[in-house]
């Protein structure tokens, strides 16, 4: 009924709720029993209410399933009445009269009886876990029993380790999990349910170590048996929510192996829905000496993604008798040394605002707590180019000097691992915890330089034997490594990544793990015992970055009596300037991640980048035309206007909204972040920026050799519809006004240059735009080339020219765009255009454009970059980078059979277009996108490998431009921001395609925080300010136009608008040996995919440029058929040898 009291149909949504007195209802929760099938919600209640209608049915009961495509299905099981039959065909049947199809189950189970709970009530959960096990084909578990004795022994009690026997000592004597080590791998994607079943259960016939039991006989005591390979079992099971998958795995490590009857190893597959699902493992730490996650997960990879598993299975045995591994748990800190740790003895229930988080505040179990931290605080304490037993000594330090610190201790004592390097070995699968080093640490009033450099010299020292008790005296902490097994589990199609889970029964009551993520940021992890206080834990860690950062402890924890004289009532409220006073203090940059704003952000900041509003925040950014240009503008946006710091390797990891927002590092945000614009006058001189100092001096030396238009940038549009050529100069004639940087001259003074801005008054003064009537007599082809030769003298001209010309035939209007490259990169391009088309409508309108915001002028940052301090820090990344390896040579030898007869000046050179059909260019998104990478990377790594065939060297360095847009001030600001950089593709520590691309993709990606280096700088670093080496230190230069907006339209009124085309310009001189340039268009509303490689004729004849460009035609084609299989880089290799071969043999071809 409605208000009025007539009847209205109304939608069922499953909630639950109860009337207020005012007749409102108040939202409680949501009915059980709805489920989503192929898009479709389901009410399995409903179902079964119409089945039981059947006559001949006792009971029945739905539930859902995953079948082995990874898909929700339903199934039905039921009972029938005495002396009655119902089959299951009889059953659909029946179901078809008055369910819809999606309501159909896929499958009628008759039960005798269906199982009952301990209330009588029929039991969904076992039904569910019945038809789950049904729909898996996997060979059953035979475990050996009594009637089935074990095959011979192989090992007998005398092969049985110290180790082994210690464990298995303290796993019968406590009967429980504490030897069992817990972790959790989330798998996001559709998970193809059979295959890693079946990758899984077979992992015994790979590795012996799984066949190994450990049987205690009455004659010969404890026997090491080997067992016939028999497959995992498996368990699968539907969860509701992720703290339900934890609460099932804490339970399962708590049950202890039975080792005489059963592997070492167990998984369990754990549903959320379709698109998410929990891998939970549980080891013994009985075969700690015997394992290796990388070719474990290696052999999971090749049988999931359905390629032979090669993987040596003999895995090489580590005695954990050196050092100190213990096998149960330490003294805990909290009864010892820091009493503040342990919850209250009178702990009550503690509430806070949100109630469904007032459990989880109050339970008393293991926990663990995650923060990563730039890379800059590392570097603060003198660690700008560490390895990672620097890095942990200098966290060992600060943490053990913070935790005495608290109660005033002079001695603090430390574990921490002999070798960083063993993170593949470790069982646990979460942290280095096995051949251990104590350090019993004092002095705390020394530089912390000295306290480091101890914990280092310890961790240098040879292992001796360990310790000979279970326990060690003393309570300590560990400082130890973080690692993280799932970077070896490569499955086609998903995203695999390490949970933070805290498993039970953790040896150490205290452990800070720590690691470097692929961005270089530092991470810390602490893991407490269920022992510690479940409200000490995010505390501690905020503390500790805080100090970490130079804020000394907090007065109230200076002493534990202290502490436990706190009175905290609503009485005695913290006076609230001191808490506004400590959350503003500086050093405490990050707090905890809320995870739903951060979403909201991240997700605003996609639909203003991308211009697509209806995005959600599960959509992928690359599949709405994201790019890692637009990537870049969003990292930066959101760094400095939100305070949330993101990495360009989590956006193709982690491609939506709210899976980002998990990878987020929160920064509080500066009271302002506005940058102020010098008062100094527009028309005063600015030195020039890096990068523009470095093409300054390029072009001095190209001059040289009369290469005086070597740096111009040529652009050329076709009109498809007539232009109004007085209304385009005038809309960009605004443009001019509004970047300055495009009305800027370049001089000498004291012999360094400089950029002076002309003043927007004088502008009429220059000449540079030139209409169609001004140039009818020149041909289209003459006047673009014309115009692509013309030297720029920067000191009087405008750095820019704009000609119309008709074609004389048809009349079609061409325009030619000359920059001078000092003025301007690739990103500025794409702001002119989107400008230029918002001006244009206005000027044919004759109105003038309201611009929304207004850039920062390119001179100032030019003065900003040249008035902070340089960063040799960055530079230094870049030497370190290079420093041994030999600076590129042309491909091919001089006396190559293809190479030029005769000789011919630096510069003259060529172009040749690659093109590539719809299908490869389909599939070369497919393989960027299962590869979690971008295109760019992928065509990089195939061009790479092309060249490297072809004879560049093992370590190859390659050209490429990085945006050098690293403040987000200047992101609207037009200007020559690009830096030519070099990237190092190193083929020794690669053997596949797939490998290549990580290679690739992290080695780009982890250099951008350091772009800002140009090249001059690097390479006079390597070889001195006065090297006079000919070219770059490379000879492969790879670029992207990602989405140029030089394909597009001007809009007009009512939906008209004026469509262009950019026309590739007539280049016949090259500055550089080989230049790839990767076009992403879209011309026609058709994405097109093409390669112009440009050459230097002084390097390469054309029957070389033909082998280039077959070669790497034909490496596209091969990568591109390695979506769901890996290709070996030698058997590419072998094929392109042969390529090579043949064009020798036959130098004409073409």
């Amino acid at each position: 009924m409605d208000e009025h009291g007539h009847p209205v149909r109304a939608f069922r949504t499953g909630d639950q709720g109860y009337y207020r007195a005012d007749g409102n209802i108040i939202f409680a929760s949501r009915i059980n029993g709805y489920v989503k099938v192929r898009g479709v919600r389901v009410s399995l209640p409903d179902i079964e209410k119409q089945l039981q209608t059947h006559p001949a049915l006792a009971s029945v009961v739905v539930v859902d399933y995953t079948d082995v495509n990874g898909d929700t299905a339903l199934a039905a099981l039921f009972s029938v009445k005495p002396q009655q039959s119902a089959s299951s065909q009889a059953l659909r049947e029946f179901a078809k009269q008055s369910l819809p199809s999606s309501h159909i189950p896929s499958r009628f189970i008759a039960l005798e009886a269906l199982p009952l709970s301990a209330n009588g009530k029929v039991d969904r959960k076992q039904c569910q876990a019945y038809v789950q096990r049904q729909s898996i084909s996997v060979e059953p578990v035979r475990q050996p029993n009594q009637s089935q004795p074990l095959s011979p022994p192989t090992l007998s009690s005398a092969s049985l380790s110290e180790f082994e026997q210690r464990v298995w000592r303290q796993h019968q004597r406590h009967g429980d999990g504490r030897n069992q080590y817990a972790t959790a791998y989330r798998l996001s994607g559709k998970v193809h349910i059979a295959r890693l079943i079946t990758a899984l259960s077979q992992l015994p016939n790979h590795f012996p170590v799984l066949n190994r039991r450990y049987v205690l006989d009455e004659a010969s005591g404890l026997t090491l048996y080997s067992v016939k390979p028999t497959p995992l079992e498996i368990h699968f099971e539907h969860v509701e929510s992720m703290d339900e998958a934890f609460e099932h795995l804490l339970r399962w490590q708590n049950q202890p192996m039975d080792l005489a009857k059963q592997a070492a190893l167990s998984f369990c597959l754990l549903s959320l829905g379709s698109e998410e699902r929990v891998l939970g493992v549980i080891t013994h730490q009985i075969i700690s000496e015997q394992w290796d996650w990388r070719r474990v997960f290696e052999c999971v990879t090749n049988g999931y993604n359905q390629i032979a598993c090669d993987i040596d299975s003999v895995m090489e045995g580590e005695d954990l008798s050196l050092g100190f591994t213990p096998v149960m748990p330490q003294t805990p800190l909290s009864q010892a040394l820091l009493p503040w740790l342990q919850p209250a003895s009178h702990a009550t229930w503690i509430e806070q605002s949100l109630p469904s988080a007032n459990s989880a505040i109050n339970t008393l179990c293991s926990r663990k707590y995650r923060i990563a931290l730039h890379s800059s605080v590392l570097a603060e304490h003198g660690l700008a180019q560490p390895d990672k037993q620097e890095v942990l000594a200098l966290i060992a330090a600060l943490f053990a000097r913070y935790l005495a610190a608290s109660v005033k201790l002079g001695q603090f004592e430390l574990y921490v691992p002999h070798d960083v390097e063993r993170k593949t070995r470790e069982l646990n699968g979460s942290m280095i915890e096995s051949q251990l080093v104590h350090i019993a640490l004092k002095g705390f009033e020394r530089q912390l330089s000295q306290l480091s450099q101890e914990i280092l010299d310890s961790m240098r020292q040879p292992l001796t034997g360990g310790v000979a008790s279970e326990t060690h005296a003393s309570a300590a902490a560990l400082v130890t490594w973080l690692v993280d097994p799932s970077v070896h589990l490569q499955l086609e199609g998903l995203r695999c990544e390490k949970m933070l889970f805290a498993a039970m029964h953790p040896k150490f009551e205290v452990a800070l793990g720590v690691g470097l993520n692929c961005q270089g940021a530092l991470v810390l992890e602490l893991a407490l015992d269920a022992s510690v206080s479940p409200h000490v834990g995010a505390y501690l860690l905020e503390q500790f970055v805080a100090a970490i950062g130079g804020r000394t402890m907090p007065s109230s924890t200076t002493s534990s009596s202290h502490v436990s004289a706190i009175e905290l009532t609503s009485n005695n409220p913290p006076a609230s300037n001191d808490v506004h006073v400590a959350l503003a203090e500086p050093e405490l940059e990050l707090s905890a991640v809320n995870s739903s704003w951060v979403e909201e952000c991240i997700l605003a900041e996609f639909r203003s980048a991308l211009g697509v509003a209806e995005m959600t925040a599960e959509d992928d950014f690359f599949d709405f035309g994201g790019h890692s240009l637009i990537a870049t503008r969003v990292i930066g946006r959101l760094l400095s206007e939100q305070g949330i710091e993101l990495h360009i390797n989590d956006m193709f990891s982690f491609p939506n909204a709210k899976q980002l927002a998990q990878q987020a590092v929160l920064h509080r945000k500066p009271t302002s972040t506005s940058f102020a614009v010098s008062e100094v006058v527009e028309s005063s001189k600015a030195p020039l920026s890096l990068a523009q100092a470095s093409l300054w001096k390029a072009m001095s030396k190209y001059a040289k050799f009369g290469l005086t238009h070597i740096f111009n940038l040529p652009f050329a549009l076709k009109f498809l519809d007539e232009v109004d050529e007085q209304a385009f100069g005038e809309a960009f004639h605004w443009l001019l006004l509004r970047h300055a940087g495009l009305r800027t001259h370049f001089g000498l003074e004291d012999g360094q240059p400089y950029q002076q801005v002309i003043e927007a008054s004088h502008i009429e003064h220059y000449q540079w735009f030139w209409k169609s009537k001004d140039n009818a007599a020149q041909s289209v082809a003459r006047l673009l080339a014309q115009e692509a030769e013309h030297t720029f003298d920067l000191s009087q001209e405008l750095p820019l020219r704009l000609n119309f010309v008709r074609d004389e035939q048809t009349g079609t209007q061409y325009l030619s765009l000359l920059f001078h490259h000092i003025v301007l990169d690739e990103w500025s391009i794409n702001i002119l255009m989107d400008e230029l088309a918002q001006a244009y409508q206005h000027s044919v309108q004759g109105t003038r454009p309201q611009w929304q915001t207004e850039p920062l002028p390119f001179h100032e940052f030019a003065r900003k970059q040249r008035s902070s301090a340089f960063n040799q820090t960055h530079l230094n990344y870049w030497l370190t980078k290079f420093a041994g390896v030999p600076w590129a040579q042309p491909l091919f030898a001089a006396d190559h059979p293809l190479s030029n007869s005769t000789g011919v000046d630096l510069g003259e050179g060529g172009w040749v277009e690659i093109k590539l059909p719809k299908s490869t260019m389909v599939s070369l998104y497919q393989l960027a996108k299962a590869r979690h990478a971008s295109l760019f990377n992928v065509m990089y790594a195939a061009i790479s490998a092309s060249v490297h065939c072809l004879g560049a060297p093992e370590k190859l360095l390659v050209g490429t431009p990085a945006s050098g847009r690293l403040d987000a001030e200047f992101f609207d600001t037009v200007g020559y921001f690009t830096t030519m950089g070099v990237q190092l593709v190193d083929f020794t520590k690669v053997q596949t395609v797939w490998q290549l691309i990580e290679q690739v993709k992290n080695s780009i990606n982890q250099s951008m925080p350091y772009t800002d280096i140009p090249i001059d700088l690097i390479e006079e670093g390597l070889k001195g300010v006065e090297h006079e080496t000919e070219g770059h230190m490379f000879e492969v230069f790879i670029q992207l136009h990602a989405k140029n907006k030089l394909h597009g339209e001007l809009p007009l009124t009512e939906g008209h608008a004026i469509r262009f085309q950019q026309v590739d310009p007539d280049k016949s001189e090259s500055g550089l040996g080989l230049q790839f340039e990767i076009l992403e268009e879209r011309i026609e509303q058709e994405q097109t995919l093409r390669v112009m490689m440009s050459y230097m004729s002084k390097h390469y004849s054309p029957a070389q440029v033909a082998l280039l460009t077959k070669v790497t035609r034909g490496m596209f084609e091969r990568f591109s058929d390695c979506i769901a299989q890996d290709i070996a880089l030698p058997t590419l290799k072998k094929q392109v040898r042969q390529l090579e071969d043949e064009a020798c043999r036959s130098p004409s071809m073409g």
